[in-house]
Formats: C-alpha cells, sequence, structure tokens
C-alpha cells in the first residue's frame, strides 16, 4: 500500500484528485491536499476522523462503490452543498485507497433541474416500474402528498387514504397512459400518468401530472347552476306563452293581455298608455294578430319623429306635383296602406293641433283627399293609438283637441312598467338572452346574483332599457356566465338610474324566484298557511310565478295584520318603505297606518 500511495500521490495532487487511506475501522490515516478541499478542512484536523463523518459535517454527499441513481443524487442535492464519489481503488486486511471523485457538473446540472420541477405549476410524480414514488415537486404537496413517502408505493399511499385514485397504479397494471380524477381534502384534480421504457422495451419509469381543477369545478357547477335557472326562465316562458309571442307571468301585465285579447274582436278605437319603453307597440300588434285583420297590414307611425309639414303627406298621401320633389305618380298615405288592417298612431300626444282637425274628420268618415288632390278616398283601418305623455291633462291645457281625444279615447289600456311586475323581469332576462344570443351566434348564462340585482333594479327604461342591457351584455362579456362583475355600475346598486325619487327596493324584493322561496319558507315556519287551497299533492300544478306571487301577497298581508304601522311592517320584512307601499298597491292589500305614531 506505501509502494501505491508513493506512485500515486505526486501525479494526483497536481491534477487535483482526491487520494485517501482509511483503516479498518473507516477512520482516516492519510489524505492529500485535494481531499481536504473537497471535504473543506485542515489536512492534520482530518486525520483520525471517520470519513463518513468527515463529509457529514462539510455538508458532503458521499456516495459509495457503483453509480448513484437519480433518486440519490436529487435527495444529495436537496440536502447537501457538494457531491463526491468515493471510488475504492485497493485495498489490504489493515487498509483502503479510496479515490474521492467530485461531482460538480452533475450536481449543478441536476441542481437546475430539479428547481425547474419544483416551480412547474402542475404537481409532477416519478414512480419505477413497481409504483413505488422516486421523487416529486413541491406542487405534488398541494394533493397530499410528503417528501418523506417518497419510497413508498403507490398501493401503501392508497391504502392510507392519500389517493381516492392512482394513475401511477393503472400504469403499473396496464403499461399504457391513464388519467384519473384525484380527490384530497377539498381539493379536486386530474391526474395524467405515462409510461417510459427502456431501450429493450421494459417498463422502466412512470410519469404523473397531476392538475388542481377545483376552481374549474366551482366555475362549472355555478354555470350549471346558471343554465339549470336559464332552462327553468324558458320552460316558464314556453307555460305561459299560449298567447302568441307575450313573454310576461305577472298577473297585472296578463290582465292588460286578456282585454287585449277581448278588444280584438271588435273594431273599436283602442288608446294605449304607458311609460317609454313599456311595450306599447306589443300590445297593439297583439291585437292585430288576434283580430279578424290579422291578414291586412300592421302599419305604424311615429308622430313624434316625422316634422309637422312633411307629416300630413305621410298620412294622407299627396297626388302627383302636389309640391316640388314630390314623386310625379303621387304617392298614398299610410292611413290607406293600412286599409283592412291596422294603423297604429305611435306618440300621437305629438301631432301638430292643425293636423289633428284632419286626422279627426278621415276617422270619423274614414275618407281621406291627399294633398293636392281633390278625390275623396275610402280606407277601412283599426287605429289603435298610444303615447307615454298624461293625454287627459293635455287636454286640460289646450295643447290636444277635445274631440279628438273622445275620438280614440274609447277604450283606454295601461300598460304597467317593469318596476310593477318584477315577476317578468328574469323571464324577459332568459328570452332576450336567448333571442338575440342566437340571432348574435352567443351563448351566454345570467349567475343567480346578476338576476337578483337586475329584479330588483327599477327599469326607469322599462323593456327597451332591459333589451340594450341584454345585447350589451351578449357582447362585452368575455365567457360564458355573466357575473355582477360584468354589470355597468349603477345595476350593481340596485335602484333606479332616474333621479332619486323613486326608492330602491330592498333585498328580500318578493318579486325574485329566491326570495319568495325565503317567504315561503318563513311564512311555514311561523305557521302561516303559504300556498292556497288546490295546491295539494294531487292538484294540477300552478305556475311557478302564480305560487310565488300569492306566497309573496300572503305574507305582506300577514305583516301589515301584525305590526301596527306600515314602516314597521317595512324593517320586519327587511324592504323599504316605497317597495311595501308598491306592494301593497299592486296587490290590492289592506294597509296599515304609514306614519310610526
Amino acid at each position: 500500500m506505501e509502494n501505491l500511495l508513493r506512485m500515486l500521490t505526486p501525479d494526483t495532487g497536481r491534477r487535483g484528485i482526491g487520494l485517501c487511506c482509511t483503516d479498518s475501522t473507516g477512520r482516516i490515516v492519510w489524505a492529500n491536499d485535494p481531499v481536504a478541499e473537497q471535504l473543506n478542512k485542515e489536512l492534520r484536523a482530518l486525520i483520525g476522523q471517520r470519513l463518513e463523518a468527515a463529509a457529514t459535517a462539510a455538508r458532503v454527499a458521499l456516495y459509495g462503490l457503483g453509480l448513484p441513481g437519480r433518486t440519490q443524487i436529487a435527495a444529495g442535492v436537496r440536502e447537501h452543498d457538494h457531491l463526491l464519489h468515493a471510488i475504492p481503488l485497493a485495498s489490504d486486511t489493515d487498509q483502503t485507497l479510496w479515490l474521492l471523485w467530485g461531482m460538480e457538473g452533475v450536481s449543478h446540472l441536476v441542481r437546475e433541474l430539479l428547481e425547474v420541477f419544483d416551480y412547474v405549476r402542475d404537481g409532477v410524480v416519478v414512480a419505477d416500474a413497481r409504483g413505488v414514488i422516486l421523487d416529486m415537486n413541491r406542487a405534488a404537496e398541494d394533493f397530499g402528498l410528503q417528501r418523506w413517502e417518497v419510497g413508498k408505493s403507490v398501493d401503501e399511499l392508497m391504502g392510507g387514504g392519500t389517493f381516492t385514485g392512482s394513475a401511477i397504479q393503472k400504469v403499473v397494471e396496464s403499461g399504457q397512459p391513464a388519467t384519473t380524477m384525484v380527490q384530497r381534502s377539498h381539493r379536486t384534480g386530474v391526474s395524467s400518468a405515462y409510461p417510459v421504457f427502456d431501450s429493450s422495451g421494459r417498463l422502466w419509469r412512470i410519469i404523473a401530472c397531476m392538475r388542481d381543477i377545483t376552481e374549474i369545478q366551482t366555475l362549472r357547477q355555478q354555470l350549471e347552476i346558471a343554465k339549470g335557472m336559464s332552462q327553468s326562465f324558458e320552460q316558464e316562458l314556453r307555460k305561459k306563452q299560449s298567447m302568441a309571442d307575450v313573454v310576461a307571468v305577472s298577473k297585472n301585465i296578463k290582465d292588460v293581455f286578456d282585454l287585449a285579447a277581448r278588444l280584438a274582436e271588435v273594431d273599436v278605437p283602442v288608446f294605449v298608455e304607458g311609460e317609454s319603453g313599456v311595450g306599447k307597440e306589443v300590445v297593439a300588434k297583439f291585437m292585430h294578430r288576434h283580430s279578424n285583420r290579422q291578414d291586412g297590414p300592421f302599419v305604424r307611425i311615429n308622430c313624434g319623429a316625422i316634422p309637422g309639414q312633411l307629416l300630413e303627406s305621410e298620412l294622407f298621401g299627396y297626388e302627383a306635383g302636389a309640391f316640388t320633389g314630390a314623386n310625379q305618380k303621387g304617392k298614398p298615405g299610410l292611413l290607406e296602406l293600412a286599409d283592412r288592417g291596422t294603423l297604429f298612431l305611435d306618440e300621437v300626444a305629438e301631432l301638430p293641433l292643425e293636423l289633428q282637425v284632419k286626422l279627426l274628420h278621415a276617422l270619423q268618415d274614414q275618407e281621406l283627399t291627399r294633398v293636392g288632390g281633390l278625390k275623396a278616398r275610402r280606407f277601412n283601418a283599426r287605429i289603435v293609438a298610444a303615447t307615454n305623455r298624461n293625454i287627459s291633462e293635455m287636454v286640460r291645457q289646450g295643447t290636444f283637441r277635445e274631440d279628438l281625444f273622445y275620438r280614440l279615447y274609447v277604450i283606454p289600456v295601461r300598460v304597467p312598467p317593469l318596476r310593477e311586475r318584477r315577476a317578468d323581469i328574469p323571464i324577459l332576462l332568459a328570452h332576450f338572452t336567448k333571442h338575440y344570443g342566437t340571432r348574435f351566434g352567443i351563448t351566454r348564462y345570467l349567475d343567480p346574483q346578476v338576476i337578483h340585482l337586475l329584479t330588483e333594479y327599477d327599469w326607469p327604461g322599462n323593456v327597451r332599457e332591459l333589451i340594450n342591457l341584454v345585447e350589451r351584455l351578449l357582447v362585452t362579456t368575455p365567457g360564458e356566465l355573466v357575473t355582477e362583475a360584468d354589470l355597468p355600475p349603477r345595476y350593481r346598486e340596485g335602484g333606479s338610474a332616474a333621479a332619486g325619487n323613486i326608492e330602491a327596493p330592498g333585498p328580500a324584493a318578493a318579486a325574485l324566484p329566491a326570495a319568495a322561496v325565503a317567504v315561503a319558507a318563513a311564512g311555514k315556519a311561523a305557521g302561516a298557511p303559504v300556498l292556497a287551497a288546490g295546491t295539494a299533492a294531487n292538484a294540477p300544478i300552478a305556475p311557478l310565478a302564480d305560487v310565488l306571487a300569492e306566497c309573496e301577497q300572503q305574507h305582506l298581508q300577514r305583516a301589515l295584520s301584525q305590526y301596527r304601522t306600515q314602516d314597521e311592517a317595512a324593517r320586519a320584512l327587511g324592504i323599504s318603505l316605497a317597495s311595501l307601499t308598491r306592494r301593497i298597491r299592486a296587490y290590492g292589500l289592506r294597509p296599515g297606518r304609514r306614519g310610526g305614531s
């Protein structure tokens, strides 16, 4: 051994190759300078120390005979500063000569790979052909695995409850890629495992990638809820469409269309009143479709959109050469075009006074004379007029002729605003979301919270404003689910966008289906009757909106009976006094006193 040392020492020292000699107990009896550098210690201090202890103190991973495996190297890199491979060169009965080979190049490469490995967002697990875990990254710990479980088989981990399913085990059994769901605590993931084969085609390693899909599952559940509500509203919509294309479920709007259906059978002038955007033209078209004039034309003219000097020629037509620029053949007016059909005079209150006289005579005599003409022409048209102004007040002020008023205002029909028929809002949202979604080729679903907020909103622009919002949300919402964040600010804040003379209803507005269910539950708990007679199990199923409206009516009447004043009742119900007052009027309830005295 001494002769071998004398031969190797000069050359190995110059080349930086570490050599040391240990006795039968593993203690260092001789070492050269490179060993002292590798173990970060004075050469004299190394003599007499055990080689393994010196390496541990220097945070050096020391590997014995045979090349270390990937798992050993990975563990060494994670737990030590340096790697050394100890190769025995010679030995006798008392001593062993070791070559200490530095693995810095391997160490740096493995360290870089492990950094990448650990910063991958998906969990990655490496197993051998038997399913024994060889390594894992940090993200794998989110699925319940721990570093100390390296070396355990997948069978053990499944038995211990770490996994509810293992793609690795399936690859061990089949040798084919496999994907399973992984459930751990409150987290849900997808695990996909892939086999790696050696040069002889035998299974060598299994790589499993696990991705957390908990948030995706949550979003999917919300989307399913929104789809379910949308389908529910669509079903309710189909039930309520016995009257052609009318989209309505509330009692007051159903009364409007019941009246319109009766009026359609008689050629009597009808005057449709209501705020802007409530659907006055819808009522007019409904009457036309259900009348014996349905095969004739439906002619609409907006009296406020055409300048007064042109309105006469539009209504009555003109003869050839009646004025400069006139058609050489003349042109029939809208009254003529509406013959055997319906003429809808929208915004009739905007008619100039001088034209009102001529219109009155035409309606009374059912004949007209074109502008610039002498010949009277007969026509037979049903007249439906509409305005959003107080026509009676205009008559008193002299801005609308009284005689024309009585000719047009034979049967008044008032179309209530959306704030007076909140039960229709979810149905209208579902209808127009589907209608314009089909038209634009876009699929969107409304989150339940969005429907809640929009049902509570006062809609000063009524159905026209609702359609405007639906079209905007369909185009601007990035995903399939329309959430509260996608709404313009005024709809998230609730109440009316108009000047603050209309107080927003509180969160317990029972017109919203979810709130109505809560009201029903509260009434049942208190022992109050919640459903009317006829709602037994064997009775016909009533429309949901009717049941909810009845629940609301009963609950409101119970609150009014129990509390001395409307203020107290509103506080108990969790709604504003204005909201309670609107509902009292809508249901015709017996109101309590308004004040607090």
